[in-house]
């Protein structure tokens, strides 16, 4: 509800050849704007970047470099916070098994477009950690993930933000993710997770119930 939909027609009228398109609809969630973005992309690479964060000049050029010349197809940076706190995220190495239990792929990310295809897109049940949840299904497709070591992504910390919730709530983040792929944990897991869903904040409850 801001006057993002306004500057995206001046960027429109004043490059005409940048094919800009400006998409609108109901809200209905993060995942949901990222599949019918994506679904209407004309491109076989695929950018993600939430519209509070940053992406430093230079990473789209760089990603591009790492798909065409050394075969990657999906490529993510180092993070900077900024806003209501400052500091550096360096994620770990990507590893199949990693993933599982640690989200080690930031937000902004290049990717190819099949690999969004063929995992079926993100979770719309998601009102939240969409994204780790979308990494661990596009682990079974074998990416070819490559980080880069510089601090392209410019992430907005604020004391409401995704972030922090990730970071205060991880045991409850992981249940969520342990029950959405029950297919690849272990029994323990799963029913760690349901017991821990007794407990689940009102909040989150909610927030459940609305993207329901």
């Amino acid at each position: 509800p801001d006057n993002t939909n306004d500057v995206v027609r001046e960027l429109r009228r004043d490059l005409p050849a940048a094919n800009i398109k400006l998409l609108e609809k109901q809200n209905g969630g993060i995942s949901d704007a990222r599949n019918y973005g994506i679904e209407r992309a004309s491109g076989s690479l695929i950018l993600l970047l939430d519209g509070d964060d940053i992406a430093k000049q230079g990473f789209v050029s760089s990603a591009v470099e790492r798909i065409t010349k050394h075969n990657d197809n999906l490529i993510c940076t180092n993070v900077e916070l900024f806003g209501s706190s400052t500091g550096e995220w360096l994620p770990s190495p990507y590893h199949p098994d990693g993933i599982l239990y640690e989200n080690c792929i930031p937000t902004l990310t290049v990717f190819e477009r099949w690999l969004w295809e063929k995992s079926g897109g993100f979770n719309v049940c998601f009102p939240f950690i969409e994204d780790w949840n979308f990494w661990i299904t596009v682990s079974r497709l074998n990416p070819k993930v490559y980080r880069l070591p510089e601090k392209y992504f410019l992430y907005r910390s604020s004391e409401e933000g995704l972030a922090h919730l990730f970071h205060d709530s991880h045991t409850e983040c992981a249940a969520l993710i342990f029950t959405a792929h029950e297919e690849i944990y272990s029994p323990d897991k799963i029913l760690g997770a349901q017991m821990l869903f007794r407990r689940m904040r009102p909040t989150w409850c909610e927030r459940f119930e609305q993207q329901d």
